[in-house]
């Protein structure tokens, strides 16, 4: 599993079953710290990489604002070792302005 959220981190989850609990476990087995709130993420069908929608504001408020960020894609490559941040790949698209 593989999540984001307002504070700059992409994290990737382990998730297991303990025997007699009904419930799953989650163990946090990796994580990066990206520049700006992390508003989407997806995956590729064949797992390769981990493309996160990365913004100034956060997707369901204006209440706060990174002026020093900007509105761009950022990409994780992943492999059977673990993921590692594609710099290269990165991709920037600024918002427009009204």
């Amino acid at each position: 599993a593989v999540t984001g959220s307002w504070d700059g981190v992409v994290r990737f989850w382990g998730v297991g079953a303990e025997e007699g609990k009904k419930k799953p476990t989650f163990e946090c087995i990796n994580s990066f710290e990206v520049e700006g709130y992390v508003n989407g993420l997806a995956l590729d069908e064949e797992g390769r990489f981990v493309v996160c929608a990365l913004g100034r504001e956060h997707r369901l408020g204006r209440w706060d604002v990174l002026r020093k960020c900007k509105e761009r894609l950022g990409v994780i490559k992943l492999s059977s070792s673990g993921a590692e941040k594609d710099d290269d790949e990165e991709e920037e698209e600024e918002e427009e302005e009204e």
